[in-house]
């Protein structure tokens, strides 16, 4: 798979934004075809989230993990997919490592506040939070 996947991704966003999932998902499954990468994955990976189609964007999210596992969202949307999909432990050892590698990226941020809020795990998250983002 090579090529350049930039026009399938940009066309299959505008489509996304417009909330044409389906539509978009062609145009990134184009994008995949072209060269198989993180950004095309996960740009599929987001689409079929919108759809409810959790299982075959986690295989996406993962194929995406693998070409870039150190991408903010890439981790981020991973952690999202395992919280639709019901596996809230692991979506929250996922933000917590990511908050821990970048503490000031907010919507990580919030994501765990909620979750561990869903879950009832928020004694001394504040005060961790407020730990992180002091770090160097």
């Amino acid at each position: 798979m090579t090529g350049n996947s930039a026009a399938p991704i940009a066309r299959g966003r505008m489509l996304w934004r417009e909330g044409r999932y389906r539509e978009s998902i062609s145009a990134f499954d184009s994008a995949v075809n072209a060269s198989d990468s993180a950004a095309a994955r996960l740009a599929r990976a987001k689409a079929l989230i919108a759809l409810a189609r959790y299982d075959d964007a986690t295989q996406d999210l993962q194929v995406a993990r693998e070409l870039a596992p150190e991408d903010r969202e890439v981790v981020f949307v991973n952690a999202l997919g395992l919280v639709y999909r019901g596996e809230n432990d692991a979506a929250l050892k996922e933000l917590v490592r990511l908050v821990r590698r970048q503490p000031y990226f907010e919507p990580a941020r919030i994501a765990l506040w909620q979750l561990s809020h869903h879950l009832g795990r928020t004694e001394g998250l504040g005060v961790r939070l407020r730990r992180l983002a002091k770090r160097p």
